[in-house]
């Protein structure tokens, strides 16, 4: 390493790679080197490998254990992280809990169907059906109806 301790041999930076770095600063760098702003990539750790994903084509997120699976069109990625993480990581981008274990980007939503027993079953543009608990439809209808006023150019005063 020559004289300097804290120098980096040539060979020990070829060697260095996003898995030997924390996720955020690994998720910011793939956004810098992509030149793509902040917050379109999400960088996961997904088995023994970093995947970078863009978070509009996240169409929903299920919890298994202490894991979650983030589904992107046929594919999925199941990735050590809990429910609470993903959805303070994910929900400033139009992403919302709707089940204790499961959570929806609303731009793949297709339909929502009052079921009998006050939960909704929510039918995803992939045609997967999923269901949505009495416990967080309040603040899923109350983000759609604000949507639409913003898409209507409506104000909140009316």
């Amino acid at each position: 390493m020559g004289g300097n301790p804290q120098s980096i041999s040539g060979e020990a930076f070829q060697r260095f790679s996003f898995t030997d770095i924390d996720p955020v600063l690994a998720e910011r760098l793939a956004q810098i080197k992509s030149g793509t702003p902040a917050g379109k990539r999400l960088v996961v750790k997904s088995g023994n490998r970093m995947v970078v994903l863009m978070r509009d084509k996240i169409e929903r997120v299920e919890g298994e254990r202490e894991y979650v699976r983030l589904h992107i069109g046929k594919e999925s990625h199941l990735v050590r992280q809990t429910m609470n993480a993903i959805e303070r990581m994910l929900s400033p981008y139009g992403f919302v809990r709707v089940h204790r274990s499961i959570i929806v980007n609303l731009d793949f939503v297709k339909q929502m169907v009052p079921m009998d027993s006050g939960d909704y079953e929510i039918t995803m543009r992939d045609s997967s059906k999923l269901r949505m608990s009495r416990k967080y439809r309040a603040c899923l209808l109350g983000l759609l109806r604000d949507s639409f006023r913003s898409d209507l150019g409506e104000t909140t005063g009316r």
